[in-house]
């Protein structure tokens, strides 16, 4: 594909994510990666996430695992495009009483992605 058909992504990367902190992985917080975008060895700013004290985080920051099954993603970007909500159903697996934030716009449209 020719230069001139790929518009390149300019967002921001989020350096920040939800991760296993303990050493022996006992523990779920808040850390800061560096440039290598690398999920290991990186600065801990919250130790451990509760959700009486961290919902806004959760609901924010990606979580660092991997769970790629085809399914999973279908139903999380048909979620996204219906509702405005980005969330990952795995965060459940760690914190088993979160909740999905609420729905916060309209459904997208074609438009939307073209500007």
């Amino acid at each position: 594909m020719q230069d001139e058909y790929v518009k390149k992504n300019i967002r921001h990367q989020q350096s920040k994510i939800i991760t296993y902190t303990g050493s022996l992985a006992e523990k779920i917080g808040l850390v800061e990666m560096d440039e290598r975008y690398d999920a290991v060895d990186n600065k801990v700013l919250i130790p451990q996430l509760t959700l009486k004290d961290h919902l806004d985080i959760i609901h924010t920051y990606e979580y660092a695992g991997m769970h790629g099954n085809a399914e999973r993603i279908q139903k999380r970007l048909l979620k996204f495009y219906e509702t405005g909500v980005n969330w990952d159903e795995s965060k459940k697996f760690l914190f088993p009483d979160v909740t999905p934030p609420a729905p916060i716009q309209k459904p997208l449209t074609k438009e939307d992605y073209l500007h």
